[in-house]
């Protein structure tokens, strides 16, 4: 089964509680989703290459799955 990474960006005033709730509910989506989970990084705060709703800094949590593909297909866009 191939494997994909996801990163997905967390506003840089985001409270570390609720960074560790993103995380928490990234995992049970992949499971949903009947994929393995390898790993789920918190990358340090990087300035974005541009702007997004006005944030120029985000976290970023980074992770490796064989289920991303099922999140493409599916355009998953709600927010976590």
């Amino acid at each position: 089964m191939s494997k994909y990474e996801l990163v997905y960006l967390v506003a840089p005033d985001t409270p570390e509680e609720r960074q560790a709730d993103i995380a928490e509910r990234l995992k049970s989506y992949i499971q949903q989703l009947s994929g393995t989970l390898e790993s789920l990084d918190l990358w340090e705060q990087r300035r974005l290459a541009y702007e997004i709703k006005k944030f120029q800094e985000a976290f970023s949590f980074v992770a490796r799955s064989s289920a991303i593909r099922q999140l493409a297909m599916y355009g998953y866009r709600q927010p976590i």
